[in-house]
């Protein structure tokens, strides 16, 4: 990565609740709140679909 205003996050989940679930949590309220003072723009968000992973 070129660009130092870039940031990449990647989560896992075990579930589409366990994601609901977190969505709905309190520390995710103050992130989303706070998310617009801390971007120079909109972000590009993208959910990818991961059929399974090993460890390296």
């Amino acid at each position: 990565m070129d660009d130092p205003n870039t940031l990449l996050l990647f989560e896992e989940w075990e579930s589409e609740e366990a994601l609901a679930r977190h969505f709905q949590t309190p520390h995710m309220a103050a992130f989303r709140q706070a998310l617009p003072g801390l971007l120079a723009g909109v972000p590009a968000l993208k959910r990818y679909g991961v059929a399974s992973a090993t460890a390296m």
